[in-house]
C-alpha cells in the first residue's frame, strides 16, 4: 500500500464536543421537505419540517434538537418521515408499538414535544 497524500486523506465532516454523539444521519434530496421524527426516553416525540434544520458546512457542531434534562430524557431515535409513514419503536421491556407519525403535531424545530 502507498501512503496516502495530504489533498486525498479526507476532511472532517463533524466535529463533537464532549459525550456528544451522532444519533442519526438522513440523506435529504434537492426538492424534498419530510419531518424530522425525534423520539425522547420518556416517550415523548416531536416532528418538524426538515427545512426548518439548517444545512451545516464542514467540520460543525451540529444543531441542537432539545436541551436534555430529566424531564425529558434523552433521546433515543431520530429518523425523517413522510406525512403517511409509521415508525416501530421497542420499548425496554421487549414491547413492540406501531404507530402512525401523523397524531404527532407537526411543529417548529424549538417547540416543545408531544407525548405519544
Amino acid at each position: 500500500l502507498r501512503p496516502m497524500g495530504r489533498a486525498t486523506s479526507g476532511v472532517t465532516g463533524m466535529r463533537f464536543r464532549g459525550d456528544d454523539s451522532l444519533l442519526s444521519l438522513s440523506v435529504l434530496h434537492e426538492g424534498e421537505d419530510p419531518d424530522v421524527f425525534v423520539v425522547f426516553e420518556n416517550g415523548m416525540a416531536k416532528r418538524s419540517p426538515a427545512s426548518d434544520w439548517n444545512a451545516k458546512g464542514r467540520g460543525g457542531l451540529g444543531v441542537a434538537v432539545a436541551k436534555i434534562t430529566e424531564r425529558n430524557g434523552d433521546l433515543v431515535g431520530a429518523l425523517t418521515v413522510g406525512e403517511d409513514d409509521e415508525v416501530l419503536v421497542i420499548m425496554g421491556k421487549g414491547n413492540i408499538v406501531r404507530m402512525p407519525v401523523s397524531p404527532v403535531t407537526r411543529r417548529g424545530r424549538n417547540t416543545r414535544r408531544s407525548r405519544w
